[in-house]
This record gives C-alpha cells, structure tokens and sequence, in this order.
C-alpha cells in the first residue's frame, strides 16, 4: 500500500486503502469471506474515515470481480453466540457508519462488480453515486432466515421508493444491473468502466 503525502501508513486488515490525489479508494478485502462484513470491517472503516477524511474530496468504495459484499458475516455472529469469547455484535455501529457517509462532505462512490447481497446493499444505498458492471446482481437475503433487512430498509428506501424496496426484501430475488438502474438503485451501469 503507497499513500501520498504525509498520510501515516497503517496496517489494514479486512479492507485495502489507497490515495489518489484527493480520492480514497476503500476496497473490501474479506474474499474467502465473500466480503462479509464484521466488527474489523467496520472498524477499520471508520478508523479510515478519521485518517483520510479532511484530505479526501472522494470515497470510491470497491469489492473484487466475485463479490461486492455480500452483507453481514453470519459465520461470525454464530461464533460470537456459540463461544461467547468475540466481541459482541453491534449493528448499531454499521448503521451510524452508513449514516455518517450519506452526511459526510465528501463524495461517496459505489463501483460494483459481482454480487451485492443484505449489509452490501447498505453500504451502496449510503453513496451518492452507484457505478456498476452489467453482470453485478443485488439481492436482500434476510427473509430466508426469517428475518427483515430492518436496517437496510430505510437506505434502500431513500434510495429506490417503498415498493421496489418492499419487493427486494420479500422475494430475496436477484436483481439484475438493469433493473437496478431502472428502479435508480444503480446510477450508471456499463462495462469497462475503470475504477
């Protein structure tokens, strides 16, 4: 990892951060987890925010060619409630990060490539701009388990209206990037584009 400037190096273990100028790339590093998102991750990202914030103008938030992120890490959690030894799980701390970068000054950018699932659609409905390929798929997979994206709901919401929003959470079916962008969960969808 090269960071410009007088930026202090860290040592990042879910996420990979690299400085362009006045532009922050975040990409999610968890990929034999399918990008899934746990305490570190969260972490990690709002201890970015504090080092970069000030000097960046934008946030481009990136997964890998499989994955964009494919929601909370529930390999986690059910270690967490089995063991009884990890830190506890505060999804409280996800939906404040996803609040502060809706209010933050600066730009924040989805580019998505590969699937988005449950948490994943969180952190593309917090950003102001949706970039995505042609063959990224969305979906909200909470419902299979019982459960309703509850915290997803209100950024999904905001971002695509009440019925597309009520349908993704209760058929948990894949969306294509086309329908995506028709419903404006997706701002631009192509192929090529360069990160």
């Amino acid at each position: 990892m090269e960071l410009k400037g007088t930026i202090k190096q860290m040592e990042w273990d879910t996420i990979n951060i690299k400085l362009s100028k006045d532009v922050g790339y975040i990409q999610f590093n968890r990929t034999q987890e399918k990008n899934t998102i746990n305490n570190r991750m969260i972490s990690e990202i709002e201890e970015a925010f504090k080092l970069y914030e000030k000097k960046c103008r934008v946030f481009v938030f990136e997964g890998d060619e499989e994955y964009f992120c494919f929601g909370a890490d529930l390999n986690a959690i059910t270690e967490n409630n089995q063991l009884n030894k990890l830190e506890e799980q505060n999804p409280e701390r996800l939906y404040n990060l996803w609040n502060h970068m809706i209010f933050s000054n600066c730009i924040m950018v989805a580019y998505v490539k590969g699937t988005v699932n449950a948490g994943g659609i969180g952190f593309i409905c917090a950003c102001d701009i949706v970039i995505a390929s042609e063959s990224a798929t969305f979906s909200l997979s909470e419902l299979l388990f019982g459960l309703m994206p509850a915290m997803v709901l209100p950024f999904l919401i905001r971002r695509v209206g009440y019925a597309h929003a009520k349908y993704m959470a209760l058929t948990t079916k894949l969306i294509s990037a086309e329908t995506a962008c028709k419903w404006g969960l997706v701002d631009v969808c192509c192929d090529g584009a360069n990160s």
